[in-house]
């Protein structure tokens, strides 16, 4: 499985159609398309058929069993990273002058 963290906003709130997922990442929902294509060729995602609309394909998690607990401890683990607060290290305040 190679999951990268562009994939974790597209798989941390549960299942989406592909416009909400661009909407919400606000980008094409192309580049969404993609991504989910990706996913769903690793065996990640599933692509279902909106019950209302079935123009529409909503986005959940495979529903194979160890795949999904890889997901959901990877997802773990992003949310995790989500919530810390980033500790950038010091700056250098380097200052440069010119002898000009």
């Amino acid at each position: 499985m190679n999951l990268a963290p562009r994939h974790l906003s597209l798989l941390f709130d549960g299942p989406m159609p592909v416009n909400q997922l661009a909407a919400r990442l606000e980008v094409a929902p192309t580049t969404v398309s993609l991504m989910v294509s990706g996913l769903n060729r690793q065996g990640v995602v599933d692509r279902t058929p909106d019950p209302t609309d079935r123009r529409r394909t909503t986005v959940p998690i495979t529903r194979d069993p160890d795949t999904r607990a890889a997901v959901e401890g990877w997802l773990a683990n992003g949310a995790d990273a989500r919530q810390k607060p980033s500790n950038p290290p010091p700056r250098n305040n380097v200052r440069c002058s010119s002898g000009l």
